[in-house]
């Protein structure tokens, strides 16, 4: 399930942006940040993640990384602008 809203999601960004460009009334390169960071976090988070499985082990890390997504995604639905943030 979780792949199922992750890949959803990101895969998807490309039909969402459409929607944000015109949601946030900014320009294309400034609403393609959101993206960007959106598909990065994973691989930036990758070796911070790795040292805390290892220390804290597998089911701690998993449970935190869920309660942090779902309250990220639940927080993001306040996001008003894009000018704000950049």
């Amino acid at each position: 399930m979780i792949n199922l809203i992750a890949d959803g999601v990101s895969f998807s960004f490309g039909i969402l942006f459409i929607d944000f460009v015109s949601y946030f009334g900014e320009s294309k390169a400034k609403t393609s940040w959101v993206g960007s960071v959106f598909l990065s976090m994973p691989l930036l988070a990758g070796p911070v993640a790795s040292y805390l499985i290892d220390r804290y082990g597998c089911r701690k890390m998993c449970i935190l990384g869920a309660l942090l997504s779902s309250v990220s995604f639940i927080v993001s639905t306040y996001a008003n602008c894009l000018g704000c943030c950049f």
